[in-house]
């Protein structure tokens, strides 16, 4: 579950009005998000780049993220390479039959994970054939060092697939 907002304290007032509409629906009782998800992990990301549809909420059904470890001394080299490098990649595989979005975010607030890159598509397959020819041409040019730039940056990363089931503006 996540939510979006302008600014931090929009988040906040949000989250506010939210659990006082959970409290009269559910009063006393133990709601079955709570029952069956007794764990979570918070994190507060903020967007520094990406295509036009992240920043207008549109996204496909099938959805990707890569939870990066930097090193926090030179995240702000990895988001040049990134507004530099791969965006214009990454913009090349948005269309039909290739991804809807992409992002790229920032660690405000969390756990061990500094930067977030997200990918949505219709299917996952069109999300993993794009993946697949945005890898192929970050790595294809042999003299430019960006993409091993990056990753001696960003080396540790967990991946995530997710089914975008209820979205809301």
């Amino acid at each position: 579950m996540y939510h979006t907002a302008p600014s931090i304290k929009g988040l906040f007032d949000a989250q506010g009005k939210m659990s006082k509409k959970f409290d009269v629906v559910y009063e006393d009782k133990i709601d079955a998000l709570s029952k069956g998800c007794n764990s979570h992990q918070d994190y507060i990301w903020r967007y520094e780049t990406g295509s036009a549809q992240v920043k207008n909420s549109v996204r496909g059904k099938a959805s990707m993220s890569v939870y990066m470890v930097c090193n926090f001394n030179q995240e702000d080299k990895a988001d040049e390479i990134v507004k530099a490098k791969f965006a214009p990649i990454y913009n090349s595989f948005i269309g039909k039959g290739k991804l809807i979005s992409w992002g790229w975010m920032s660690h405000i607030i969390g756990g061990e994970y500094r930067k977030l890159a997200t990918m949505t598509a219709e299917n996952y397959e069109d999300l993993f054939v794009a993946r697949a020819g945005i890898l192929k041409k970050l790595f294809e040019d042999e003299e430019d060092t960006s993409g091993k730039d990056f990753s001696d940056i960003c080396g540790s990363h967990q991946d995530y697939l997710w089914d975008i089931k209820i979205e809301s503006s």
